[in-house]
Formats: structure tokens, sequence, C-alpha cells
């Protein structure tokens, strides 16, 4: 019995010793450092390095296989059917044309010679050129295009994706759509149709010394990234969060979430997807700048009490300045000109003042409000516009004295009742007499549209100062 209870106790020791190193040296390993987050995966380990870089480096811990593309497949989707979570995939130097599908987690994608040297184009230009839908994938050192995404994130989170040039793919780069916790450094992101990046539903993603050549980055819905020390032709990409009382400077692209009393002034914003873009910002000024050939010249999300002056806002490939669900802005005494969509655009807005401004040679409106209400819209010179104002259900709205010149449609308007037209000039009516303003109400009972006429009471013969 004596010696059953030594040799319990010798072998309960021997336990404790053993566990007691495991422990040591987990600790020497979670303490290593502390300058640095490890981030140590199934596949791989993710050290940063700094506040803006990051290395990403095979992991010892790695059980999965290397796969060689055409070696062991003879394309990049062939490898992935075949690969197991864990498994790096290398791509040798070439081009592959191929849409890819990455639906299994843990996996490394990355081409064996960088990005110049492996070149994935579309096979179809409708879909992404890679599609990533399961988690945890690494994407490394291809060129990709051609295709309508270059890459598309969908509900994937805690991938890493670097080294990358994404070009001449037909709307957007890269695209997050309710992804969370991605990093993306360190690619040169050109030349994509809509956007450069673009975060719908997205957060807590890090995007970070990226290079963007008439590109750029739009948000949607998304919160808590971090975006820094990322270039838009060569300047600064600016994206504040949660900031105030910030004066910009120097921008190739000007982004603010959440933020107020921010001043954005006397920049040339250009070849960008959206010049300037405020989220759920307030109090902010945006004064003297020239913002020309972007997707978009200025746009606002859920955004009040802002100022938009002296801006020459012209030559964008959508609207000039677009205000979307935005409220008591005023936008005053700029030259919105040779935009591809509207002048000014007012979507689900409300109490906005549009006010001295010149609206010029626009391709669609001068000046279009969608479901907006209680905006007022005076004093402006209105020229030249496919349309010079449309309502599209918005009630209402305060448009007087305004200049309305050369306009094919100088106005019109469906489902846009109780409007107070007053004292516009309008070159095509030289009557004192009520101007007819011609548009079409929906009755839903017969299901269609019938004609209807709202008035100008009092047109001025004469074009109003502003």
């Amino acid at each position: 019995m004596m010696k059953r209870g030594l040799v319990s106790i010798l072998f309960v020791s021997l336990l404790l010793v053993v566990n007691s190193t495991a422990i040591s040296e987990n600790a020497q390993i979670s303490g290593k450092d502390s300058n640095k987050r490890y981030f140590v995966e199934e596949g791989r380990e993710i050290s940063s390095i700094n506040k803006f870089g990051y290395s990403v480096k095979e992991s010892k811990s790695l059980k999965g296989k290397i796969i060689y593309v055409p070696d062991d497949y003879p394309t990049i989707q062939k490898a992935v059917d075949h690969a197991q979570p864990g498994d790096t995939i290398i791509v040798r130097d070439g081009t592959y044309v191929e849409n890819v599908v990455i639906n299994k987690p843990h996996l490394t994608i990355k081409s064996e010679n960088g990005p110049e040297n492996c070149i994935v184009e579309a096979r179809s230009d409708d879909d992404p050129v890679f599609l990533i839908c399961s988690n945890y994938t690494t994407l490394i050192g291809f060129t990709i295009m051609d295709g309508q995404f270059g890459i598309r994130l969908l509900h994937s989170s805690n991938n890493i994706i670097t080294n990358n040039s994404i070009l001449n793919n037909g709307w957007i780069g890269l695209w997050l759509w309710y992804s969370s916790d991605n990093i993306i450094p360190n690619n040169n992101i050109s030349n994509n149709g809509g956007y450069g990046v673009r975060l719908d539903a997205s957060s807590n993603n890090q995007i970070t010394n990226n290079t963007f050549i008439k590109d750029g980055v739009s948000i949607w819905y998304s919160y808590q990234n971090i975006i820094e020390g990322n270039t838009v032709n060569g300047k600064p990409l600016v994206y504040l969060e949660g900031e105030t009382g910030v004066r910009i400077e120097d921008a190739g692209q000007v982004i603010l979430v959440n933020c107020s009393d921010i001043e954005v002034k006397n920049l040339n914003l250009s070849n960008t997807d959206i010049g300037i873009e405020l989220w759920d910002s307030e109090n902010c000024r945006i004064e003297s700048n020239v913002i020309s050939n972007n997707g978009c010249g200025i746009e606002f999300w859920y955004s009040s009490n802002n100022i938009i002056a002296n801006n020459t806002v012209s030559n964008n490939k959508d609207d000039g300045i677009e205000l979307d669900d935005s409220s008591n802005n005023i936008i005053m005494n700029n030259t919105i000109s040779n935009n591809k969509d509207d002048g000014i655009e007012l979507w689900h807005s409300s109490r906005d003042t549009i006010t001295n401004n010149t609206i010029s040679d626009n391709r669609w409106c001068g000046i279009w409000l969608d479901e907006s209400r209680g905006n007022t819209i005076t004093k402006n010179n209105i020229d030249n516009n496919e349309r010079g104002i449309f309502l599209w259900d918005s009630f209402g709205n305060r448009i007087a004295k305004n200049n309305f010149i050369r306009n094919p449609i100088q106005a019109t308007f469906e489902d846009s009742l109780f409007n107070w037209w007053f004292n516009n000039y309008w070159d095509d009516w030289k009557f004192s007499l009520p101007r007819p303003i011609k548009g079409t109400i929906s009755l839903e009972f017969i299901d269609r549209d019938i004609p209807w006429i709202n008035f100008d009471w009092h047109p001025s013969t004469e074009p109003l100062e502003g």
C-alpha cells in the first residue's frame, strides 16, 4: 500500500512539472515584444509591425500542404476546390483567365513572384475575379483585372488582402459587403469603373498604405474602420471618424464619418470616386474647393447643419452635389456645371437651402428633388440643363426668385403637390400672368398618370440679380 501511494505521488508530481513547463512556455510566447500584436491561427501568423504596416508570414504551426498551380492543378479554381483548410496555394508566373470562388476557410493563395508576373483576368466580366465567401483567406501578390469586381468579400471576415494590383474592373476594385475584421494593406488600386474600395455595412476593417490612382474609397453604413496611410493620386486620402475641430489643408479625397466642425477648404480634388463624402456629420464647412472629374463631386449621407459654399464643382461623372437623408444644410454661391448627371440632387432630404448658385450645362437636371420636402430654392441661375428643375414625390418646397434660362424643359414634376413657385424668371415666358408648370400625378385607383399643372403665380419678366 505504501509503495502504491509513493508511485501515485511521484506520478502526480511529474504531471505538475510538465504542466508548469507548458504554462511557462506559453507565458513566454504571449509576453514577447509587447509593442506588437500577434495573431496565430491555423495556417498563418500575422504580426502587426507598426501603426500602418503588416507582414504576413508562414506560421511554424502550419500543418497544411503546399499546392502549386499549374503543376498540381491547371487552374486556381481547381486548386481551391481540392484544397483543405490550412493549405497554401502558390501560383506560378503567367496569365490565368478565370473567376475564382473561395468558399472554404484558412487558405493562403499567393503568386510565386508578385503581381507583375502573375495576372488573373476575369473570364466573365459580369462577376468578381475573386469572390471570397469564407473566412481567414490570405490573398497575396496578384494583378486582378477585367471583372465586374476585382475582389468581392461577401459576409466574410478575418481575411488578409495585400500586395495586389487591382485595376480596370468594371465597377468596384475591392468590395466589402457585410464583412468585418479584414486587413487590407499595400495594394495598388487604379482605374476601376465606379469605386476603388467600397465598404457596405462593413466595420472594424483596416485599410492601410494602399495607393489609389484615379480611384478612392466609398463608405455606406460602415463604422469603426481604420483607414490610414493611403494616397489618392499622390495626395493623402483623409479619412476621419469621430473627430471634431479639424481643418483639412491637403488631400486627394476626404471622407468624414461621425464628425463635427471640420473645415475642408482650398483643396483641388479630382480623379477620385467621391471628392468629399460625409456620413453622420454636422456643422462642417466645405468651402472654396475645386472638385472636378470625379465619380460624384460632394455626397452627404445623414448629415445636417453643414455649409457648402464658394466651390467649383464640375465635370463629375455622376452628380455635382448629392444630399441623401440630410437636412438643414446650406448650398450657396457655388458654380456647378457640366456634371454628367444632376447638378444638385436631394433625396429624402428636408429643410435644406439652395441659394445663389450658378447651375449650368448639367446632363440631366440642374436640380432634382426626390422625396424631399420643405426645402428652399432661391436666387439661383439655372441655365442650359436638360431640365432646369425636376420634383418627384416632393412636397412643401419653396422655389422663388430663380432664373430659368435655356433649359429645354424649364421645370416639371411627378406626384409633387403643394410646392410654392413664386417670382421666378423664365426666359420662355414674357407675360406677367401666372406661368404654368406642367407635370403629372398618379391615380392609383385607375393605375395611371394624368397631366397636372402647377403655377408660378407671379413670374418676373426680367432676369433677377442674385
